[in-house]
């Protein structure tokens, strides 16, 4: 899709900017926010529910990958056995019953990847983009009994566990994606796609599924139950919106809305964002370009798909020198500008979760510390890991209440956020 096509759609909603620099017009006519004063510190807003409360905490060096289940009770780890950092072992904790101990551990010698269904009933592993391991593994919660490892066309690039544990899905090198039914008949469903499956992402009530493609990129949408219900764009005979593009994707929590993430991987730049009705039929109710200097996005979209927190990296250019600046915004799909966007060389916000009702938005500064910020843009809690290194993996659960992290010196901590909290 050219540029010109990727505008932003005006509404009627307006906000006031909360951010930490000025709103310029950039040369290209686009929104630019630039810091005219540095900001050295981030003050934090008076204290609120959403405080950082660290609830499990293990000393694991090794670990390869780790995944939360979408509670938040069960994490699932793949890392180096003891004395053999070559072969690798699955283990699952149950954080709040077996602090210490996994509930199981089992040789996985192949797997760099994991995924771990609701309470914990199911797991999956995979190696992710070697193209001499062709299979995924699914494994019982209960004891780490292998119970399916479906050989498939190519490489493994994408895989997921439906929320309601039923489903799983898998895209392949051999431009396929694969619907794997996970009950006491196990059933396998294939469909082929176009480009090469990037990102999948299921409904929260399991019943469709979004692959986001690479090469001849764009986004389909189908149903579990095999039926194709939407494509972009959305003649097969159209021609791709860019054939170097990334797309990605994830389904709002409320299941009425998708968001797709594009952006150029050879000139790493031209980020876009798009969203999807469920009854759309392929054509995106709105658009917003981030801009031409803009790259590596991530973005989450409330439940209702009303708001996106969405961070990035742009170069800018100081004098003879272009350094990278990490961005953070928070856009209302119902305007055409952010309501505000924060970030400079001293304050780098990188995304970990949104809150379904947009009231939360959790981000890490790439080095120790986790923020959590209200919808108007201000810091409202903090923490900072003084014990473990520098954090190395990050990822959280759909609703963003845990937080899960590891640090270069081998610690594995867990988060709650705000209420509920022990």
């Amino acid at each position: 899709m050219s540029k010109t096509a990727l505008r932003n759609k005006r509404g009627a909603f307006a906000c006031g900017l909360a951010c930490l620099g000025a709103v310029l017009l950039a040369p290209a006519g686009r929104r630019a926010l630039v810091n005219l004063v540095p900001t050295q510190t981030v003050q934090a807003a008076p204290p609120s529910d959403d405080t950082f409360k660290r609830v499990w905490t293990i000393t694991l060096p090794g670990v390869r990958t780790a995944s939360l289940s979408p509670d938040g009770q069960s994490v699932g780890v793949v890392f180096n056995a003891l004395g053999t950092p070559g072969k690798a072992k699955l283990g699952l904790w149950r954080w709040a019953d077996q602090p210490v101990k996994p509930l199981w551990a089992r040789a996985s010698p192949l797997a760099s990847q994991v995924a771990v269904g609701p309470g914990g009933r199911t797991l999956m592993t995979w190696a992710k983009l070697d193209p001499t391991q062709k299979q995924v593994f699914v494994r019982r919660g209960l004891d780490g009994v292998q119970t399916l490892a479906p050989t498939l066309d190519g490489a493994v690039w994408d895989a997921q566990v439906s929320p309601d544990g039923q489903y799983a899905a898998v895209s392949t090198g051999g431009h396929s994606l694969y619907l794997l039914s996970l009950g006491d008949h196990p059933k396998l469903h294939r469909w082929t796609l176009r480009g090469l499956g990037n990102s999948l992402a299921f409904a929260p009530h399991s019943d469709s599924l979004t692959a986001a493609t690479w090469d001849s990129s764009g986004v389909s949408c189908y149903s579990t139950n095999g039926a194709a219900l939407w494509e972009y764009p959305a003649q097969p005979s159209a021609a791709p919106v860019a054939p170097s593009r990334l797309f990605e994707a994830q389904a709002a929590q409320g299941g009425s809305s998708t968001l797709g993430v594009s952006y150029s991987n050879v000139r790493r730049s031209d980020a876009g964002l798009y969203l999807w009705r469920s009854m759309s039929g392929g054509a995106p109710c709105w658009q917003y370009a981030l801009g031409a200097d803009a790259y590596q996005p991530k973005a989450a979209v409330t439940a209702d798909g009303r708001y996106v927190a969405v961070g990035y990296l742009r170069i800018i250019t100081r004098g003879e020198q272009s350094v990278p600046e990490r961005r953070l915004a928070f856009l209302d799909t119902h305007d055409d500008k952010p309501l505000w966007e924060q970030g400079n060389l001293l304050f780098a916000p990188q995304l970990v979760a949104l809150a379904p009702d947009g009231t939360r938005i959790t981000v890490w500064d790439g080095q120790r510390s986790l923020y959590n910020l209200n919808a108007q843009g201000r810091v409202t809690s903090s923490y900072t890991l003084r014990d473990g290194g520098l954090i190395r993996q990050i990822s959280a659960t759909p609703d963003g209440r845990f937080v899960l992290v590891y640090t270069g010196s081998g610690q594995l901590s867990l988060f709650q956020i705000g209420q509920g909290s022990t």
